[in-house]
Formats: C-alpha cells, structure tokens, sequence
C-alpha cells in the first residue's frame, strides 16, 4: 500500500515540493520522485497529486505568473499538436504533359524529320556565322540523341518503347508558404526553420508528443506501470476518463 500524505509532518512542504518539479517537465510521476517519493509509489502518487484541487490550482496561478495561463499552454501545445506541414504549402496550377509510350524507332524518325527542318530554315533564310549558332546548337543535339537511340534499337530491337511527353494538361505544384513558417516559428509552432544550399529546411514538434502532453494537461494521460519481482518497469500509458477529483484531505 502507498504511504498517505495525511501521516507525514511535511504534508505542505512535500505537496509544495512536487508542484514546484512538476512545472519543470509536466511528468507527475518524475516530478513525484523528485518531490521525495518512494520510486515505487511515484506513479500513483503523482497522479493522486496532480488530480487534487488545490495542487490543480496552484500549477495553473503560476503557469499565470510566467506569462503564460493553463489555458493558453493548452491551447499552445494543442497548436503546436495540430500544425501539419500541409497548412504552410501555397498550391498553384502549373503546365504539365500527359505522358505517351512510342516506339523509339518513330522517334528515331521524327528527329531526323526535324533535322531537315532545321536545315532547310537555315538554307531558306541564307543564315550564317552567329545567327545560324543556335540552330547548328539544335542539329548537333538532335544528332546526338538519334545515336543513342539507334545504340538502343540495335539492343533490344525494333519493338522498344520509351514514355514521352503527350499532350499539355494543367498539373499543380506545392510551394511552402515562407511568410506563415516565418510567423508560426515565431509563435513557437515549429521547432526550427532554417535556410540552407538545398533550400529550406523545416523541422516540426513530435504531433504525438504535443498530443500526449495536451491529454496529460487535462488529467487524462496516466502512466501505466508494471511491477515486477526485480522492480518498476514503465511498459506505456493509458488515458483515463477522470471525472472525480482525488483529493489529499
């Protein structure tokens, strides 16, 4: 059976004590050992304690007096447990291409087609020197692409095929939102935003960490522990739907 506050001498000191390491990190039952009690009893103790009334109040009157009320670092922490990436992505229309399978030898064909498009341009409009450059640029890709086509027929025969750009659709492309990360880090919604070579980098706060700590702030989180014959072994937590105080009188 766990030892009663009600026999102990220090019954305000020791109370005072666990509400003072409460505030350090929420944990009840860390903040239970650290206060003075037994290990083994630190678990149940800390949520009896954390449950009690006048224990309740007197964490919300000094998350108060640090600028911050109960209220408030609830709903931060249910901010920060809600805030998902997707809410700082701007989403806009772009041009995109459907994409088409063709045989390479058709390629191979409309290449060489276009190559003596380009020459007889060049010929038609007595291009030379630097106005004819880009053109010259254009045939010497194309011939080069027709190479490692013909190296891939050559391969695997006449029936390859290879995806290529079809017809112009409307695609859609997330871009994050870099005025409202800058604002939600400092809200204190995210962990850290950093702008780096390869571009921005955002780190977010563990959702399931946030939610845990909301449930723990509401009294609905509890660790649950196993006993065993070497010990404590802490083995999870389980929520509880707490709808009577557990007071210390």
């Amino acid at each position: 059976m766990a030892p009663n506050d009600e026999q102990s001498e220090n019954l305000t000191d020791k109370r005072q004590r666990f509400i003072d390491e409460y505030l350090i990190d929420c944990n009840a039952t860390k903040a239970a050992r650290r206060a003075g009690y037994a290990p083994k009893y630190a678990a149940q103790e800390g949520s009896r304690l954390y449950r009690n009334v006048e224990v309740r109040k007197e964490i919300d009157e000094r998350l108060e007096l640090a600028a911050m009320a109960a209220n408030e670092a609830v709903k931060h922490v249910s901010d920060i447990a809600a805030t998902r990436l997707n809410d700082y992505m701007v989403v806009r229309p772009v041009q995109a291409y459907e994409e088409r399978e063709e045989y390479v030898t058709v390629l191979i064909t409309h290449k060489k087609a276009k190559i003596k498009e380009l020459h007889a341009y060049i010929g038609k409009n007595k291009l030379e020197k630097e106005t004819r450059i880009p053109f010259d640029q254009k045939i010497t890709q194309l011939m080069a692409e027709i190479f490692e086509d013909e190296q891939e027929v050559e391969r695997w025969g006449d029936d390859v095929t290879r995806l290529v750009k079809g017809k112009p659709v409307i695609g859609y492309q997330a871009d994050l939102d870099l005025v409202k990360l800058a604002k939600a880090k400092g809200m204190g919604r995210l962990k850290s935003l950093k702008h780096t070579k390869e571009g921005v980098q955002v780190e977010m706060y563990p959702a399931d960490a946030a939610l845990a700590l909301v449930l723990k702030m509401h009294g609905k989180l509890i660790e649950r522990k196993d006993i065993t014959s070497k010990g404590e072994r802490i083995t999870g937590f389980r929520i509880t739907d707490v709808t009577e105080d557990d007071s210390d009188a």
